[in-house]
């Protein structure tokens, strides 16, 4: 799992961003260009924070976006903070029959 799970669509597509920092990392914090939009995007692992930076253009500019799911609309200067969902707990996943891993201590 990567430290930051983000999928850009085409331009004329919403932007989704699911925000998952692994044990070890305590902040993540970028900038991107988007629908010509700079978006400022940080994150603790609890919760992430979603701000619309571009002093150039339009202040009642726009910018759509999905949050774990949730369709948000981000205005410029109005930073959105929302809450990270907890990792769901999934059960270890198990190697196909023969394909187990092979156990080197048992020949030596």
């Amino acid at each position: 799992m990567s430290a930051w799970s983000c999928v850009v669509s085409s331009p004329t597509w919403t932007s989704h961003f699911a925000p998952r920092l692994p044990e070890g990392l305590d902040r993540l914090a970028f900038t991107i260009t988007h629908k010509g939009l700079r978006l400022r995007v940080e994150t603790d692992g609890k919760q992430a924070t979603y701000l619309l930076t571009d002093h150039e253009r339009n202040p009642a500019d726009e910018l759509e976006i999905i949050h774990h799911g949730e369709l948000l609309t981000l205005k410029i200067g109005e930073p959105v903070t929302l809450q990270v969902p907890a990792y769901p707990t999934l059960p270890h996943p198990s190697q196909h029959l023969g394909r187990e891993p092979f156990e080197y201590d048992k020949f030596r």
